[in-house]
Formats: structure tokens, C-alpha cells, sequence
């Protein structure tokens, strides 16, 4: 019938046959990019909270701002966009990394100063002194911050400018 082909097409292979694109997709493997794997350095691990072995010895603050205005806790939806949550500080304990967030209407000094009590009761309740705060540079450094910190007998180490690297514990904890 077919003449001399019949004995070719009796022999065709599977694998000779053109796949479809989806056959071809699904056999696809990732090949290895040529990125090399960084190396931890030994010495630098865990340097933010070397030496802070005690729950309160250091504790890790940052603000964070959000754009679409929060509820308050306390009323159903009804306060004016001026009267929403718009972001709030945030306290890491660097020896247990344990997280208190204070949610704020404004980023004051005189709300920033109302979330450290907060955040310093709640730590009383569970038997913690704070004894240093480490933080970046904003609203935190304001004088009656810094204030309330020494008449409170603490101590307040700040990051170098544009060093959000050196309070990462409370950067990466937002």
C-alpha cells in the first residue's frame, strides 16, 4: 500500500514525534541561575543583640506610618479621616523578641511618649525593667523623649543617620 515507506512508518518512535507545548512546559527544569549562596560571617551573627541577654536590657523601638487611615478600637467606622489610626510605634525586646504595638492618630512626641508608658506597664505586669531603648532617628529623638527616658533612669542609644541597618531587629519586626 504505502510501498517503500510502510517499513518507516511502522518504526516511528514516540520520541519522534513533535510534542505539544504544553508536554514541552511540563518537562521543563529549572536551570541554576549562577548566583552564589552568601556565607554568614561568623563574627557578625547575631551582633544587634550580642550582650543583651536579660529581658529589658535593650529594647528595639521604630515608628511605621500607614496610608489608608486605621478604625480606632473604640468606635464602629464613624471618626473623621483626621481622627484615624495613621501608624503607631513599635517595641522588640532583643533578648526574647517579644513585640508590644502601640497603633497612634499622630506620630507626636506627646503620643510617642503615651505608647512608652503603655508599653513599659505592660512590661512591669510581667516583671521586666527596661533599661535601654535603641532606636532610630525621628520623633524619638525629640527632648521630651529623651527627657522622660533619663527621669525614668534608662538609657537611649540612637542609629547613625540612614543606618535603619542598625536597629534591624525593630525594621524587620514591621
Amino acid at each position: 500500500l504505502l510501498g517503500q515507506f510502510s517499513k518507516s512508518v511502522l518504526e516511528v518512535k514516540d520520541e519522534d514525534h513533535p510534542k505539544c507545548a504544553s508536554c514541552q512546559y511540563g518537562k521543563q527544569v529549572r536551570t541554576a541561575s549562577g548566583a552564589k549562596r552568601m556565607q554568614d560571617r561568623e563574627h557578625k551573627v547575631g551582633a544587634l543583640k550580642q550582650e543583651k541577654l536579660e529581658p529589658g536590657d535593650c529594647v528595639a523601638v521604630d515608628q511605621f506610618v500607614v496610608c489608608q487611615g486605621g478604625r480606632l478600637f473604640t468606635t464602629s467606622g464613624n471618626e473623621k479621616e483626621e481622627d484615624r489610626f495613621k501608624g503607631g510605634t513599635i517595641f522588640v525586646d532583643m533578648a526574647t523578641g517579644k513585640t508590644f504595638i502601640q497603633f497612634q492618630v499622630s506620630l507626636s512626641a506627646e503620643e510617642t511618649l503615651l505608647a512608652k508608658s503603655c508599653f513599659e506597664r505592660e512590661s512591669a505586669l510581667s516583671g521586666v525593667k527596661i533599661k535601654q531603648y535603641h532606636t532610630d532617628n525621628g520623633v524619638l529623638t525629640a527632648q521630651s523623649f529623651i527627657d522622660e527616658v533619663y527621669k525614668s533612669d534608662q538609657r537611649i542609644t540612637f542609629s547613625g543617620v540612614s543606618a535603619h541597618h542598625q536597629n534591624g531587629v525593630a525594621e524587620r519586626a514591621i
